[in-house]
């Protein structure tokens, strides 16, 4: 197998790389300081060389996403799981990156629509549709409104996920992992497309114009199976928008 056939990311391969293990750290594959497994493991598990694998860990290295000891081998930063996992960066007319106020402006829990349920691989119990969880939220830094959000989830799998403390965090992987028992694994993006399951529900805000920007993400367990559908409109009259490789 060569490299280019087991990285499935686009640019030079050990940004693809870099990419991969960075996103399995912050999915919470591997806890804050666990040690990863050594270069010649992972270049095998990837198919790549052992020095593609060294300069993905020199970038992270400078990410301060892990941490090398010599020695004892490569860990995981101990303040790893307060990074977040985004297909983007807000930032302001100046392409400095900003950090918004994210609040909880709404909460809504009735039975899935067919949309969510396929997104979510839901299914009836006894003829009844299970119930979805959906949380309301704006990004804002001070009175300008950058992001709506919408996340969703099955409220019995997260029946108290609003009333969660760290409600404002970017996303809600941690609370999944330390509450819920359950590890996000994977996450696909899908951006440029309007918000489907937000128009089905009937929702008054209006739909998209050519100022926002749609991006949907669904996170995934260990098994593929999805824990949240989240929805985001980004006003880019507001700020603008880096896109993360």
């Amino acid at each position: 197998m060569s490299e280019r056939q087991s990285i499935a990311f686009s640019g030079p391969l050990h940004e693809q790389v870099h990419k991969v293990i960075r996103t399995r750290i912050l999915a919470g594959e591997w806890e804050p300081r666990e040690p990863l497994p050594g270069e010649a493991h992972l270049s095998l598990e990837l198919g790549v060389s052992v020095g593609t694998v060294r300069k993905a860990m020199d970038q992270l290295t400078r990410d301060n996403i892990v941490v090398r000891e010599r020695g004892r081998g490569t860990f995981v930063r101990g303040d790893a799981e307060q990074h977040s996992i985004s297909a983007f960066r807000l930032c302001g007319p100046d392409g400095q990156p900003i950090t918004p106020r994210i609040v909880l402006v709404g909460t809504r829990a009735s039975p899935a629509t067919a949309s969510e349920a396929t997104a979510l691989k839901l299914r009836d119990h006894r003829g009844i549709a299970p119930q979805v969880l959906r949380l309301c939220r704006e990004w804002r830094v001070e009175d300008h409104l950058l992001c709506r959000e919408t996340i969703m989830v099955e409220q019995e799998r997260f029946p108290r996920l609003h009333n969660d403390s760290d409600i404002g965090a970017e996303t809600l992987f941690a609370t999944y992992a330390e509450t819920y028992r359950v590890k996000v694994h994977r996450v696909q993006w899908t951006i440029g497309s309007p918000p489907h399951l937000a128009m089905e529900r009937g929702s008054r805000d209006p739909l998209p114009d050519a100022t926002a920007l749609c991006i949907r993400r669904t996170a995934m367990d260990a098994h593929g199976t999805p824990l949240e559908v989240c929805e985001q409109l980004v006003q880019l009259d507001s700020c603008l928008v880096q896109i993360n490789r």
